[in-house]
């Protein structure tokens, strides 16, 4: 690295591809960002949302499907793709193990079922 000017870093003089530090994959089919589809992801986020909705389920079962949807939901957040999307839940943060607003969650969720429906 070089110093410039001022002894301030430039974002430039970094030693790596400024590539590695894109949050999301920008590509022309945002099913492809993923390596898996994107019905299929909404599928996933939907079972989570039963068990964790379902009575009878175990704490441990439902615990781990909250924390799952979590997962998927930041992952979801990170795809640049999907910004109109999860424009519904991102701002939402609530004091809950997901850490999202559930309607705002549940409104995603059927938002990715409707646009990416299962072929």
């Amino acid at each position: 690295m070089n110093r410039k000017k001022h002894d301030r870093w430039y974002i430039s003089d970094a030693d790596e591809s400024q590539e590695k530090w894109l949050v999301g994959d920008i590509s022309d089919k945002p099913q492809e960002s993923w390596g898996v589809p994107l019905w299929h992801i909404a599928q996933l986020m939907e079972e989570t949302i039963l068990i964790i909705r379902t009575k009878d389920a175990e704490p441990r079962e439902k615990w781990f499907a909250a924390n799952r949807l979590r997962e998927l939901l930041q992952e979801c957040s990170w795809d640049l793709n999907l910004s109109d999307l999860t424009d519904i839940y991102r701002d939402k943060k609530a004091d809950n193990i997901i850490g999202y607003d559930t309607v705002a969650i549940s409104t995603f969720v059927g938002q990715l079922l409707a646009e990416y429906p299962k072929p």
